[in-house]
C-alpha cells in the first residue's frame, strides 16, 4: 500500500515538474515578456542619469516624455545635459514645471568632471554666434566639405587675416567646434580645439 502510494506521488510530482519546464519558458519567452524585461532594464539604466551628453546631432528637445510632444529645439553633438527626471526612457533636463525632455536613447551618462569640461566648452562654443563675421588668426586655416578632419574633405585654405562670415555652428565628433561659411552647409572651418582658437570675432 506504501509502495503504490510513494508511485503515485511520485508520478504526480513528474507531472508537475514536466507542466513547470514546458509552461514557464514559453510565458517567459514571449514577445511581451522579453519586451517587458528590455524596457526594465533601459529605464533603470536611463534612471541613473543624472549628468549627461547628447551622442547624436539634431536631438529634439520636446515639451513632455514622447515624440508625441511639440519640438522645443534642438541639441548638438556633446551638448552637456543635467537630467532632473527620468520617465519611460526620457529625460527632464530643464527644472521648470513644463520641463523640456530629451530621449535617454542618445543621452550617454558622464562623470561630474567631464560634465563640467563639457559644460565650459559648450560655452566657447556659443560665443561664435550665427550671422558673426571671424578673422582667421592662424597661418593656414583649412576649409573642409563637414565639420571633421576624419571624413571632411579638404577643399582649400584660408589664410591669416581672411575674415568670413559664420552662419551655423557645430561641435563636431572629433571635439572640435566648427563654423559653416556658406548658408548650404558644405564648407566649414575649425573655430576652436580645445584651448586653441583659430578665429576672432570681429
Amino acid at each position: 500500500m506504501k509502495k503504490h502510494l510513494r508511485r503515485i506521488i511520485g508520478t504526480l510530482l513528474s507531472a508537475f515538474m514536466l507542466l513547470a519546464c514546458v509552461a514557464i519558458p514559453t510565458s517567459f519567452n514571449s514577445s511581451n515578456s522579453k519586451f517587458s524585461i528590455f524596457n526594465s532594464l533601459e529605464a533603470d539604466a536611463a534612471s541613473s542619469i543624472t549628468y549627461g551628453r547628447v551622442i547624436a546631432n539634431d536631438l529634439n528637445v520636446r515639451k513632455g516624455p514622447g515624440t508625441g510632444y511639440k519640438s522645443l529645439r534642438q541639441l548638438d553633438f556633446d551638448t552637456p545635459v543635467y537630467v532632473y527626471q527620468t520617465k519611460n526612457g526620457w529625460g527632464k533636463i530643464s527644472s521648470s514645471n513644463g520641463g523640456e525632455w530629451v530621449s535617454l536613447s542618445y543621452v550617454e551618462s558622464v562623470n561630474y568632471t567631464t560634465y563640467k569640461k563639457l559644460l565650459d566648452q559648450y560655452d566657447r562654443r556659443h560665443s561664435f554666434p550665427n550671422g558673426r563675421t571671424v578673422e582667421v588668426c592662424v597661418n593656414v586655416l583649412n576649409v573642409r566639405y563637414k565639420p571633421s578632419t576624419y571624413y571632411g574633405e579638404k577643399l582649400s585654405t584660408l589664410k591669416k587675416g581672411n575674415r568670413v562670415k559664420i552662419y551655423k555652428v557645430r561641435y563636431g565628433l572629433d571635439s572640435r567646434v566648427w563654423g559653416s561659411i556658406n548658408s548650404e552647409g558644405t564648407k566649414w572651418i575649425c573655430l576652436v580645439e580645445d584651448d586653441a582658437d583659430f578665429v576672432a570675432l570681429v
